[in-house]
């Protein structure tokens, strides 16, 4: 079969022409590809910008915040330290004004309740650290023993070892009620306490804990600069301390006796004669709270006698006569022989018994 030449050249004309369109397409497809390359570069470049930006925004949005908590802690602590003051020169004057010893005891808790140190918040980041907490423990120290110096002079040096008439006299009983409120903290602190795991402190271990560096301190196993301030301004006030631990363990001793006894309502001959002739306690025909609340002072006192002693103060010198040998004249009454006693009552009748001779024990 024959094919002419001008056949074959039309044939490769027409495939050339549709080649070049072919070409010239991709060249369109590749320019719009390009330009929407551009334009995607483009809204790359605003993002980033924008991204930029709103970098910089945040970073002033954090320095504000900051700024606005460092405000508010600084705010925070102003307002902690007036209300802390106001309510501690309110409690003091109802301290003194109040009739009753219950009333005294629950003004004095409330002294001691509204010490800063109580309201610390072991936010470190907000610059409330434990250097913080032991500025304010020094606080409370050096007001502490100012006050105490005050209520000393209030009852006189002379009088300070006659516990039981101190709680006959309206004044001289408000050093009976600071002692036995030494131990109080705030519901704050406690919060702390169970969610941070912070240590407790109150006015009570402030004293004890620095008390037992006496004798170290003493031996040279330690120096001052071992100490903390307010543990310093403490053992200036050693005499002072001894002394409000004192009053402490005697004021349980007759917050107890007067629950167990009609000794409250006697003058002193009959308290003499009870004396000599001895005393049955009443204290099983107390319900079981109050005879909680009986071993809870006798338990005290027991505790703050023992620690007295191990500071080396001699028995004899810890516990009133007076209230020793009130108690040593209480008749011992064996559970077995209590009626009406359940377990319970009848174990704590045991303990009672236990715990007067031991608080009345004046030898070593």
């Amino acid at each position: 079969m024959k094919i002419s030449l001008l056949g074959i050249l039309v044939t490769l004309f027409i495939m050339g022409c549709s080649k070049t369109k072919d070409l010239a397409d991709a060249g369109a497809t590749t320019k719009e590809m390009s330009t929407k390359l551009d334009t995607t570069n483009a809204s790359t470049e605003k993002l980033l910008t924008t991204t930029g930006e709103m970098n910089e925004t945040t970073d002033e949005l954090r320095g504000m915040t900051g700024e606005l908590k460092g405000l508010t802690s600084n705010m925070y602590v102003q307002l902690r330290l007036k209300e802390a003051e106001e309510t501690r020169d309110r409690r003091t004057k109802n301290l003194f004004e109040a009739n009753s010893f219950h009333q005294k005891v629950t003004e004095a808790a409330a002294y001691f309740k509204a010490f800063e140190y109580q309201y610390w918040t072991a936010n470190e980041s907000a610059g409330d650290d434990l250097h913080v907490r032991d500025e304010k423990m020094m606080a409370a120290a050096q007001e502490f023993f100012r006050f105490l110096t005050e209520l000393v002079t209030i009852v006189g040096p002379e009088n300070l070892a006659d516990y039981t008439n101190n709680m006959q006299d309206k004044t001289k009983m408000s050093l009976n009620a600071i002692s036995v409120a030494l131990h109080q903290i705030d519901d704050y602190q406690k919060v702390l306490i169970d969610q941070k795991g912070i240590k407790k402190v109150h006015m009570l271990n402030m004293i004890k804990d620095t008390l037992v560096k006496l004798g170290p301190l003493e031996r040279g196993e330690i120096t001052l600069s071992d100490l903390k301030d307010y543990e310093k301004e403490i053992l200036e006030n050693s005499d002072l301390a001894i002394m409000v631990l004192k009053v402490r363990l005697n004021t349980f001793g007759i917050m107890a006796l007067t629950k167990i006894s009609n000794v409250a309502d006697k003058n002193a001959l009959q308290k003499l004669s009870m004396i000599r002739s001895g005393w049955s306690s009443k204290f099983e025909r107390l319900n079981v709270a109050l005879q909680h609340k009986v071993l809870r002072y006798l338990r005290e006192a027991n505790k703050t006698k023992a620690f007295l002693i191990s500071l080396g103060v001699k028995p004899n010198k810890t516990v009133d006569e007076n209230l020793s040998r009130m108690y040593s004249a209480m008749r011992i009454k064996e559970a077995s022989r209590c009626e009406g006693c359940n377990r319970e009552k009848a174990a704590q009748l045991e303990e009672l018994n236990s715990l007067a001779l031991d608080f009345a024990k004046l030898e070593e």
